[in-house]
């Protein structure tokens, strides 16, 4: 006897038709601006909560034709998608930014109020979900990973390389799986869904900027892969963790990655350190490291 998984609802036999369920929008607690959040209700009972902070998902062609941060598009297409309602896919929130960010713009403090976002609903949601630009997603997904300890449940990192707008689009797979990921799959940890993998967040570089692969993973091996379902490396899964959940808001952005190649000159890194707006250790100090 075959067992059912929650990515059955990818088959075509496992679809509902919108028409054999009840779409209803409930109402849930005022949030911080005294509005009711506006909640698709859908079969499952599981809830995940959407982050939608900006990128290419949501943009659509300004009037110069160029693409452009659309408020509420995304928003109003994650409510209105027919796939959405069918066979366990979670309930969900979608919480805009206001302004979307463009995520080559993004700095600490983005990363911290997104990290604040889901410390804040960790215990209302069973997963998580970020929209964001390509461009510094990886990077995003490295600081969350570590701002974060103890994380147990799943927070999935998401966008595209053509907007919903356009009809051949890669967007709403990658939201769709996104979502069943983050509501489904016991992952405790932040990752990032790209085409048809789930990468350790940590793990992740953006490679292509033109292809529809555009993350890959190169020294850890993805950790699922899509297919006619969804293939998860449950070796490679970390433990649930032990701990109470709790999110680290220290950053300091006085850092600086220098490429080295053979043949270069360790003493213009010493004088470019000399010469620093901070105070840093003395050059004899630095002198060893760098020689290495």
């Amino acid at each position: 006897m075959s067992m059912s998984s929650p990515f059955d609802v990818l088959k075509p036999h496992a679809v509902l038709p919108v028409s054999s369920r009840q779409d209803e929008t409930i109402d849930y607690p005022l949030d911080e601006a005294g509005e009711k959040e506006e909640v698709m209700k859908g079969i499952s009972n599981k809830r995940v909560l959407i982050l939608n902070t900006g990128g290419t998902m949501g943009m659509k062609p300004n009037e110069r034709g160029a693409l452009a941060p659309a408020p509420g598009y995304l928003t109003q297409q994650l409510y209105e998608m027919p796939e959405l309602k069918t066979l366990n896919l979670p309930n969900f929130v979608v919480e805009e930014y206001d302004p979307l960010i463009d995520s080559s713009d993004m700095t600490n403090d983005d990363w911290l109020r997104i990290a604040t976002d889901i410390e804040k609903n960790y215990y209302d949601y069973e997963g998580f979900v970020v929209v964001m630009g390509t461009d510094t997603m990886a990077y995003c997904a490295s600081a969350l990973s570590f701002m974060f300890e103890n994380l147990g449940k799943t927070v999935v990192l998401t966008g595209s390389m053509i907007p919903f707008c356009v009809p051949y689009n890669d967007a709403r797979r990658n939201m769709i799986v996104s979502l069943l990921v983050a509501a489904n799959v016991d992952i405790p940890e932040v990752c990032i869904f790209f085409n048809q993998r789930l990468f350790r967040g940590n793990r992740s570089t953006k490679v292509s900027s033109t292809g529809l692969d555009a993350f890959h993973s190169p020294n850890y091996p993805p950790l699922a892969h899509l297919g006619v379902g969804l293939a998860v490396e449950e070796t490679l899964i970390r433990p649930q963790p032990k701990g109470r959940f709790r999110v680290h808001t220290r950053m300091d952005a006085k850092v600086v990655v220098l490429r080295l190649a053979p043949g270069f000159d360790d003493e213009f890194i010493l004088n470019a350190l000399r010469n620093a707006p901070t105070q840093i250790p003395s050059a004899p100090d630095w002198s060893p490291v760098v020689c290495e």
